[in-house]
């Protein structure tokens, strides 16, 4: 076979060998349009600008964000030419990865005392620079807590209790009317700023309850870590769409994640603010950098 006729053979064997979504790729950025997910979430001006085994990345209208291929309904995924092969294949290696550096430091680990493992492990309790009330710590070289000390918002309800039952009927019928409203909310009280906007004969039938001091913790394995990121990243991306309606994420592990009507993000019983699950972001992403520097540091005990 004439060399040039040899070389166009092999580049047409090599192409071939390609799965159709890494031959795709190169078309990226891929203008989607619009784009609904599987569980019903809209976007507009959708481009796809990022493809890879385990998922896409889009811009959109009102940001951007990255979704699993389980997120992209079928007629998307053939689209863009989904290989479930290849994502199969990139989850067996992160798992794989993942199981090898835990028995790594789990090795590293059982050469020291408790004592010497408690030791090492509180030099990596970190906090973030600009929120001091944010902690992460590690349980074991295998298990995060991360923590939130934080002062509930005062909150306006309906009048109860006895003060209602003493009150005249007037007040009664303002209460129920107050009860209404809230009811309306899914049962979230007002604010001392949304009170100041409502009516006078709604807000006499509320009383105010002061916030409390409260302690949020999730506690997961070192392997999760990448899950609970996504998990915040689907907020995110709910969050740039300005939706009031709730949504559930789904669990990892033993922790639920979820979108309230307040716009705030739900991770068990516990709802966090936008302005709060920044640093939670942060935390949970260095993780895995954290979980090697221990490893590092149980080497050299």
């Amino acid at each position: 076979m004439h060399p040039r006729a040899t070389i166009i053979a092999l580049r047409i064997t090599l192409l071939a060998s390609v799965p159709l979504a890494g031959v795709l790729a190169a078309e990226l950025p891929y203008k989607l349009g619009d784009f609904k997910t599987v569980d019903g979430h809209e976007y507009h001006g959708v481009v796809v600008t990022e493809k890879t085994a385990t998922g896409i990345t889009i811009k959109h209208a009102s940001g951007a964000g990255r979704f699993a291929w389980s997120d992209v309904p079928a007629e998307t995924q053939l689209l863009l030419g989904y290989d479930p092969a290849a994502e199969a294949a990139a989850a067996q290696k992160a798992v794989a990865e993942l199981a090898q550096t835990q028995a790594r430091v789990n090795a590293a680990a059982g050469r020291l005392s408790p004592p010497q493992l408690k030791s090492v492990l509180s030099k990596f309790a970190i906090s973030p620079i600009d929120n001091k009330a944010w902690r992460l710590a590690f349980v074991d070289p295998s298990t995060v807590t991360i923590s939130f000390s934080y002062t509930t918002p005062a909150l306006w309800y309906p009048i109860g209790g006895t003060e209602l039952i003493t009150a005249s009927r007037e007040d009664q019928l303002r209460a129920a009317l107050a009860a209404k409203f809230i009811q309306n909310r899914g049962g979230r009280g007002f604010t001392d700023q949304e009170v100041q906007f409502l009516s006078f004969e709604t807000r006499v039938g509320l009383e105010r309850h002061a916030g409390r001091q409260q302690t949020f913790r999730l506690t997961f394995p070192v392997t999760h870590a990448a899950a609970i990121s996504q998990q915040i990243a689907r907020y995110w991306m709910v969050l740039a769409q300005a939706s009031d309606q709730p949504y559930d994420f789904g669990a990892v592990g033993t922790n639920t994640f979820g979108y309230n009507r307040d716009k705030t993000l739900r991770i068990n019983e516990i709802s966090l603010p936008s302005t709060e699950v920044s640093p939670l972001d942060g935390l949970v992403a260095r993780v895995p950098q954290l979980q090697q520097q221990i490893y590092e540091a149980l080497t050299h005990q």
